[in-house]
């Protein structure tokens, strides 16, 4: 029995159409979303309480935790909100959980003028920093890499998949992980979605995983609540829901081949930086990733056509980022291009 179970960072933009993010926001804009957001009964069982929270929600304030001298929690210096969903068997569950979560957020978040914005990496910046700089308390509480991984965090909003399966024991989902960790080159570059560094519009598809490839590893085992779980945090925000559903029956489909045998320990970090510059262009690739969906379309059986979308993209090295580029080159503005893109 295979879980899978995912989460979602969001970038926002105000009423003035100006991009929300370490510089001009603040924890209580995005905290009262998170308040009036519902709660779901049981969630308890599967999330734990994110910054300031009283019980878990589908619905957080993601960013850098706060803490005064004593070491006590303060609040979240916001990236913007995020969205989990609970572990389930059943896609389409998965699929209509994440949409009625993406709803309630996007209704709260146009009450207050913030809309959604599709993008991987802050389009404005490449230099995190805080309004309020690290203490000496909190500066003890991580060492420098974490501190390092906490504030590049800040640029990347992304799409994360958590998956589990049943009976696998820790040896059994490493070695999952590491199958992940081998073909990720392959599988990503679906859900490219950020095309701009510094302001400028460049060549490159993914500047967030250009950024991320030889600084963070981007696949965990992890133990949650008693069960083994790999967090594969490789992908770029989704924004639409066809290629959400395509990328989690991939997702199935790579738990269930048993054609594709390669393994490692670490991502390929060069092999990652081509593709988040290139897409699937390179031939190479083109073959690679050709081998993992027919690898994957065959284990997936009567649930094959779940991936045709994929088929298409790769053929015609379509991603998100083609799409920011095409409006990008039309109206020659940044926040206009990443806006209204979400089709949830």
């Amino acid at each position: 029995m295979i879980k899978i179970g995912c989460e979602q960072e969001f970038s926002f933009k105000n009423a003035r159409g100006e991009y929300l993010d370490f510089t001009n926001s603040n924890y209580q804009l995005f905290s009262e979303i998170v308040e009036e957001f519902p709660l779901v009964p049981g969630d308890e069982q599967v999330f734990d309480c994110k910054s300031l929270e009283t019980a878990p929600k589908r619905c957080y304030v993601e960013g850098v935790e706060r803490h005064d001298e004593s070491g006590n929690l303060l609040a979240t210096d916001p990236k913007g909100l995020e969205l989990r969903t609970t572990p389930h068997t059943n896609i389409d569950e998965l699929i209509n959980e994440f949409r009625s979560s993406f709803r309630a957020m996007t209704h709260l978040c146009k009450k207050r003028g913030l809309h959604p914005l599709l993008i991987s990496r802050n389009p404005f910046t490449s230099k995190p920093s805080l309004q309020v700089p690290f203490n000496h308390k909190e500066l003890s509480l991580r060492t420098e890499g974490q501190l390092n991984i906490a504030l590049r965090s800040l640029l990347t909003p992304g799409f994360h998949i958590n998956i589990s399966v049943a009976g696998y024991d820790l040896e059994q989902t490493t070695d999952l992980a590491e199958k992940i960790n081998y073909y990720m080159p392959y599988i990503i570059p679906y859900t490219f979605s950020s095309p701009f560094i510094d302001g400028k519009l460049t060549e490159f598809q993914s500047t967030r995983n250009l950024m991320r490839a030889s600084k963070r590893q981007l696949t965990s085992v992890d133990n949650r609540k008693g069960c083994h779980v790999i967090e594969f945090r490789g992908y770029d925000p989704v924004g639409q829901v066809g290629i959400l559903r395509a990328i989690l029956y991939l997702t199935r489909g790579l738990v269930l081949d048993t054609r594709l045998n390669g393994r490692s320990e670490q991502q390929n970090a060069e092999m990652l930086q081509q593709v988040s510059k290139h897409g699937f262009s390179p031939a190479t690739v083109r073959a690679a990733a050709f081998e993992v969906l027919n690898a994957v379309k065959s284990a997936l059986g009567d649930d094959a056509h779940e991936v045709d979308l994929l088929f298409e993209m790769l053929y015609s090295n379509q991603s998100e980022s083609m799409r920011i580029r095409e409006k990008y080159l039309d109206c020659r503005d940044i926040i206009e291009s990443i806006s209204d893109m979400y089709d949830f």
